[in-house]
């Protein structure tokens, strides 16, 4: 059982030092002139009137030369004021903001929402990002710094969490480790995350990968599906945007209920990635999880491995907080040391609920069943 055990732990140790040294060494673009290039801001929107007004204040508010901006809000059936709040804003510095629509309904919805906003679109550079986001006054400036390199395709940005109750807090450790760790995997070949509030595209490069036309019938997924294909044309033309002012800000699930959704979604995610080492990596991070699971009731059941499973807790006690606690400080958090001692205990069984659970397909997202 031992050699087992420090293969698996081993490798995961191995990938935390190459996540945090791939934190550290990861430049930071600076902002520098370069020819402007016009960009559209796409956001699919479905009953957001509590948050669309916020994320709209901060786009008008944005440091980029509007002349150069169109804002394009999709309606998706929303049974809300979103469409009217949308179209009631008024713009104090000259913003463009399109709103469109969805008339069809599918299975699909975002995407084709997505989509629709492109089609209407007329911009250089495709962001994205959500209705219930907001963002600091140079964030589609810092966003678009990688493409003054012709060879930059994509661009990803960072997710924290407004401040809030201890259960933001966290989340926020989980969102910071999940932030490193997809840096990591890019930085080693192994494209696996991203978010779709807060990424960038050439938009002849989304033409050119087919955009979302990916797994037509799976309403998640497109924003990694998105990674997975443009990062297939060149491994380089993928940058990780590493910046204060390129970081999006969301609210955590509002309920127990929209949380399990939402973790149920992303678990089932990794089975549409479209490389293998992507998919073999995801299995590998779910077997580490599942070992140690095992491995701290064989502690208590077997008194000679107890010491060879604390001396792993040890390491990956002291190599996950001081990664964790970078990654906070750059969102501009700081650890919980509380919360952090209570991930330790139930961040296994937690990865290994969602990873079994995501096996059932349908899930719920803003009052609709989805598959």
């Amino acid at each position: 059982m031992l050699v087992p055990f420090y293969i698996i732990v081993g490798l995961y140790f191995l990938f935390l030092i190459i996540a945090i040294s791939s934190w550290f060494s990861t430049k930071t673009f600076k902002s520098a002139p370069f020819q402007t290039k016009s960009v559209a801001i796409i956001i699919a929107a479905r009953n957001e009137e509590q948050r669309i007004i916020a994320l709209l204040k901060c786009l008008d508010l944005q440091s980029y030369p509007k002349e150069l901006l169109e804002v394009i809000v999709i309606n998706d059936h929303s049974e809300d004021n979103t469409e009217l709040l949308v179209n009631n804003f008024t713009s104090e510095y000259g913003l463009k903001i399109r709103l469109l629509n969805l008339e069809n309904r599918s299975s699909t919805p975002k995407k084709d929402a997505l989509r629709l906003g492109i089609e209407h679109s007329n911009s250089e550079i495709l962001l994205f990002t959500d209705a219930d986001c907001t963002m600091d006054s140079n964030w589609v400036k810092e966003m678009i710094q990688p493409f003054r390199n012709e060879l930059i395709q994509l661009s990803i940005g960072s997710i924290r969490y407004e401040n809030g109750n201890f259960l933001e807090q966290l989340l926020s450790q989980e969102q910071a480790a999940l932030l490193g760790s997809g840096l990591a995997s890019l930085k080693i070949g192994i494209p696996t995350m991203c978010n779709g509030a807060n990424m960038a595209i050439r938009r002849s490069c989304y033409d050119k990968v087919n955009g979302f036309d990916t797994l037509k019938k799976s309403a998640s997924g497109d924003d990694e599906l998105l990674l997975h294909k443009v990062f297939s044309l060149n491994s380089k033309s993928v940058a990780f945007v590493r910046s204060h002012g390129s970081i999006v800000t969301t609210e955590v699930a509002s309920s127990i209920f929209k949380l399990f959704d939402q973790r149920k979604r992303w678990a089932g995610k990794w089975e549409k990635y479209l490389l293998f080492r992507t998919k073999a990596f995801a299995l590998s991070i779910f077997l580490f999880h599942l070992t140690w699971f095992i491995s701290i009731f064989s502690a208590f059941l077997k008194i000679d491995f107890l010491l060879h499973f604390l001396f792993a807790f040890a390491i990956k006690t002291i190599l996950e907080f001081v990664f964790i606690t970078y990654i906070m400080k750059f969102l501009g958090k700081r650890i919980n040391l509380l919360g952090f001692g209570l991930l330790q205990i139930i961040y296994s069984p937690y990865v290994i609920f969602f990873g079994l659970i995501s096996r059932s397909k349908n899930y719920n997202w803003k009052g609709r069943q989805l598959n």
